[in-house]
């Protein structure tokens, strides 16, 4: 069924009843109010809205406040683009295509690893002087960061860097290392 009245209504007093300040003569009004709203969507997309909400997947919706009529609308209409975006890509799922039928011979694979090698080396004559250079430039400066990579261990050409006072005696500005 399209649209049930009471399995919403249902839905509704789930959500009314987190908010404890909401008088029963006020429900009856936000009800009317509510279902006005919602009288364009089924009956299983308000649910997975109200749902939402209350497991806090809603966005835009404040949890401390009773969400009013159009929020609620926007959470089932998001709730209703999920389940329509849902079914459109099952309706698309093309089975999965065969494995391909290519024999793989240890002649192909060769032949296959030979075409590899001569487009590496196409690719590596093919590039400027000023990419040789960048590479080489960003080899130097990975090297550099390497050397003075903080989490090594001391040795002769690392550098540590320290921060905060290992004894502990951070606010005395090295009073304590004079003093002592």
């Amino acid at each position: 069924m399209r649209y049930d009245p009471e399995k919403v209504a249902t839905a509704f007093q789930r959500l009314f009843r987190t908010y404890r300040f909401v008088e029963p003569d006020e429900a009856d009004d936000m009800l009317r109010v509510y279902f006005e709203a919602l009288t364009d969507y089924e009956t299983r997309d308000i649910e997975a809205g109200i749902s939402n909400m209350l497991a806090g997947r809603a966005e835009g919706f404040n949890p401390a406040f009773l969400p009013p009529a159009p929020l609620v609308a926007k959470v089932v209409r998001d709730a209703m683009n999920a389940r329509l975006d849902s079914e459109y890509r099952k309706r698309l799922g093309h089975p999965a295509l065969p494995p391909p039928d290519i024999p793989k011979t240890p002649e192909s694979r060769e032949r296959v690893r030979a075409l590899a090698q001569q487009f590496a080396g196409t690719v590596d004559a093919m590039r400027t002087p000023d990419a040789k250079a960048e590479d080489y430039k960003r080899q130097r400066e990975a090297a550099g960061a390497a050397r003075w990579d903080p989490s090594m261990e001391p040795g002769p050409m690392s550098f540590r860097l320290g921060i905060g006072d290992p004894e502990g005696h951070d606010g005395d500005l090295g009073e304590s290392r004079r003093a002592g």
